[in-house]
Order: C-alpha cells, then structure tokens, then sequence
C-alpha cells in the first residue's frame, strides 16, 4: 500500500463567498486543505483584493464567480482559480471532481481551471 500525499503535494484552497459551506465543510472531510473567505476574516472584500491574498497565503481560489476569470487574466501573479459554474454539479459530485484535482498537484501557480 503507497502512502497517501504529503501536504506539500496537495493544493491549499481558499473558498469564495459563492461557494456553498457544505462544500467546503465536505472537502475538509475528505482531508482538502481548504479556508473559506469567510472562515479567514475576508467576508465582502472585493474580489481583486481576494486574489491578492490569496496569492499570498499560497492558497488557490475555488469559486463559481466569473469576476475571479476577469481579475485573473489580467496578471500572471496568482496561486491558481478553480472554476466551476455554479449549476454544473451536485455538492458531491463537486467535492469529488475537486478532492481529485487537488491530489498530487503541488500548484496552479497563474493557471485556471475549469472544472
């Protein structure tokens, strides 16, 4: 049996405000590192300055928000956004696509990702 990742080998995730708390509550279940805004003191502080925190705390941003695409292919300095319209999947499926992503990747250092 291999063991599983090691924390440096799995992405740290900051949940926006759009994204449901029984989807953050079932990631950490399941053992994601993950920090909504709210949880982190950020509740309604503009998007822009939200990626600019996260950057800095080396944490990609999961959202359903279109404003986060926007701000990100402005700069080229950001950990990473993981997108998914909000309609696209049912919380589980979510969690899953999501737990399976952030396995065994150490970074989306200025991608995005399009769930």
């Amino acid at each position: 049996m291999s063991p599983g990742p090691s924390e440096s080998d799995v992405l740290r995730i900051a949940a926006d405000e759009n994204v449901r708390g029984t989807v953050v509550a079932g990631l950490r279940r399941v053992g994601v590192d993950i920090v909504s805004f709210q949880e982190a003191g950020r509740g309604g502080i503009p998007d822009d300055e939200q990626v600019t925190w996260a950057h800095g705390a080396d944490r990609v941003v999961l959202t359903h928000d279109q404003d986060f695409l926007r701000i990100t292919a402005r700069t080229a300095d950001h950990a990473g956004v993981l997108y998914c319209h909000m309609d696209k999947y049912r919380i589980g499926d979510l969690i899953r696509a999501v737990d399976a992503l952030a396995r065994g990747l150490e970074t989306l250092r200025s991608r995005v990702v399009f769930l």
